[in-house]
């Protein structure tokens, strides 16, 4: 299955979190684009409820189709934390962690910060650590 094509929806709670929700389809009418998604209800049961995406209450996100080192699937809009080569102190070699936002253009998908940025395909082991869009990581 080609996870690429693969959508979330991030819908902005009243205490300024989100909640993340799995798309089944996308599709587009007078009320703009909306997103048909499953909202568990109880138990095994859920609502099919169409959520229009405006970008700031609900959120697309496009999955990269890459997993993290602990087997997430990373979306775009994840904030993802990997460890870097940074110093040589002594004999030991020091490890650095830096985080990155990952993020679409010109048909892929890259992390950046404010220093750096390359694609993310480049780097496979990844952690995700948060989400752009909420207020605390993980």
């Amino acid at each position: 299955m080609n996870e690429r094509f693969n959508f979330r929806i991030a819908i902005k709670q009243a205490d300024g979190t989100y909640k993340r929700y799995k798309v089944i389809s996308l599709g587009r009418d007078a009320r703009g684009l909306y997103a048909r998604c499953a909202i568990p209800h109880k138990g095994n049961e859920f609502y099919l409820h169409d959520i229009i995406i405006d970008g700031n209450n609900a959120i697309l996100e496009q999955c990269t189709e890459l997993k993290d080192k602990n087997g997430e699937w990373i979306y775009e809009g994840d904030v993802v934390r990997t460890k870097e080569y940074g110093r040589h102190v002594g004999n030991v070699n020091v490890w650095d962690y830096d985080t990155f936002t990952i993020k679409f253009d010109e048909c892929r998908f890259y992390v950046e910060n404010d220093s750096r940025r390359f694609c993310l395909s480049d780097r496979s082991k990844v952690e995700i650590i948060g989400n752009i869009h909420d207020k605390e990581g993980k």
